[in-house]
């Protein structure tokens, strides 16, 4: 590659190079920014996300007994006479305790629910399903279900990520608590929600990108380039303006213009002068 044959290129066409790199400037930054009066605005909105961890229980905390019995009698207030077997006048109360693996089963719908429309419609400003994302978190040696879920919540900025994140929390345990009363499920048979890990601050997950900008100030300058290149090919075999064939203008209106072939003409030209003048300098 002879750089020094293509630097001579893009110079001899320098204008053209120079719009080329200005419009290609244009075109990077249009397609990143708005321009306006007031100045240039992202085209592109950043995500922020806040994370929460929710938990899925009963009242009684089953989950710091030793044994889980189906169900267990706890004295509460005893108002009858002591030593009385009659549950009804010793004012015990029968409290049942859930199976683990329900509470986990319920965490897996309470996921659906909390991204359904009666859930969002609870939230203002209500926020569309691709904005709360909720997993149930699985126990990484087994593989199954916790009674445990996991929710992030997208948005533009900051705060509103961090806000929903509290919004849709409120919005789902409220949900719950208006169907449990409208099915008469007293307190110690309500499942509770929990929250084990409140909404964090929203960090950055999904920055700005200049990638279709710097694409299209390459694709910009590679199309100026090709013009460029276009242009001297052009000019190499446009015919001579004296005649002479069909190559190019060389040096004195004749003979190709490739360097090259210049250094090998004018060599040709200066042995045929040096023979014709060879028999005059013998005579003398």
């Amino acid at each position: 590659m002879d750089l020094r044959r293509h630097l001579q290129v893009v110079w001899r066409f320098r204008r053209i190079v120079a719009g080329g790199l200005v419009l290609a400037t244009a075109v990077a930054i249009f397609a990143s920014f708005h321009v306006s009066t007031s100045g240039l605005t992202w085209r592109s909105d950043q995500t922020f996300t806040s994370t929460s961890t929710l938990f899925v229980t009963q009242t009684g905390f089953p989950w710091g007994r030793v044994t889980l019995p189906s169900a267990t009698l706890e004295t509460e207030g005893v108002t009858g006479n002591e030593g009385t077997d009659d549950s009804e006048t010793s004012g015990q109360k029968r409290r049942e305790y859930g199976a683990p693996e329900r509470f986990s089963d319920l965490a897996v719908v309470y996921s659906y629910i909390a991204r359904s429309d009666q859930v969002r419609g609870l939230v203002m400003p209500r926020p569309q399903p691709d904005q709360i994302v909720i997993t149930p978190v699985t126990n990484p040696s087994t593989g199954a279900n916790l009674p445990l879920l996991l929710m992030e919540t997208h948005a533009t900025d900051q705060v509103t990520a961090t806000n929903l994140n509290k919004g849709v929390i409120s919005a789902l345990r409220k949900y719950l608590e208006e169907e449990q009363e409208a099915s008469d499920i007293t307190e110690d048979e309500r499942v509770r929600v929990q929250v084990l890990n409140p909404p964090a601050d929203a960090g950055v997950t999904e920055g700005r990108t200049y990638m279709a900008s710097v694409v299209l100030f390459i694709m910009v300058m590679v199309a100026t380039l090709a013009v460029v290149y276009l242009l001297e090919n052009l000019r190499l075999n446009r015919p001579a303006s004296g005649g002479g064939g069909g190559e190019g203008p060389g040096p004195n209106g004749h003979g190709p213009l490739d360097p090259n072939l210049d250094g090998l003409a004018l060599d040709q030209e200066w042995a045929q002068t040096q023979v014709f003048e060879a028999p005059s300098a013998r005579r003398t």
